[in-house]
């Protein structure tokens, strides 16, 4: 799943130093940007959508092998997506941005984005676990599936146990980023570099401040 992600990794990295470059053009169009930027968003959010119906109508497998041919495909499209986001801002301007980013602006969704990388990291194992505890306690036996390289698992739990999962899911990420990736990560940052440069380098000795006596420099 790690090296499945390289791909997406790689474009981050060329698109991030390609837009640092592209922000500062005094030509850029950025209306235009905006424009790309908002029918993006509605072309992707109807590809994400497509995604829990094609899971409820085929099964779970069918909707995996969609959606990994699927980020393959619209990688470039993602690409052009955050590019615009970034190019469409109007610094002297800032009240005149396209819509995708007056939305992404509210509260809540910033909120989301903060733990957005701890979500991803903990939604599998916290669904899993919920799997588990619903086949015990329906079945008497927590196994997920019969072998390990099925994709079905053995007992799903109804769809209106959605809610629910999801709620425990945000629970646990909110726990998560408060209590372990926040306080790592200002660790991270306070501890690194700067460490590391105090203890290797030591502080030049300030020169003494010198006085002028009769034009001369004493």
């Amino acid at each position: 799943h790690c090296v499945s992600r390289l791909p997406q990794i790689i474009a981050g990295v060329l698109l991030g130093a390609l837009v640092e470059r592209w922000r500062e053009e005094p030509h850029l169009n950025r209306n235009r940007w905006a424009i790309v930027t908002d029918l993006l968003s509605l072309f992707l959010l109807a590809t994400a959508v497509q995604a829990p119906v094609r899971q409820w109508m085929n099964g779970t497998s069918a909707r995996l092998d969609d959606s990994i041919g699927m980020e393959a495909v619209f990688l470039p499209l993602h690409a052009l997506w955050l590019a615009g986001m970034v190019l469409a801002y109007r610094p002297e301007e800032p009240e005149r941005v396209c819509c995708t980013r007056v939305v992404l602006s509210a509260r809540l969704l910033l909120a989301l984005g903060d733990i957005s990388l701890v979500l991803y990291c903990v939604h599998i194992p916290v669904l899993f676990a919920y799997s588990m505890v619903f086949a015990y306690v329906t079945t008497g036996d927590w196994h997920l599936a019969p072998t390990i390289a099925d994709y079905d698992l053995r007992v799903k739990a109804p769809w209106w146990h959605a809610p629910f999962q999801w709620i425990l899911v945000l629970a646990v990420s909110f726990l998560v980023a408060r209590w372990f990736e926040a306080p790592m990560r200002n660790w991270l940052s306070a501890a690194g570099p700067k460490s590391a440069t105090h203890s290797a380098v030591e502080p030049a000795p300030r020169a003494a401040p010198t006085q002028q006596f009769g034009g001369q420099a004493v």
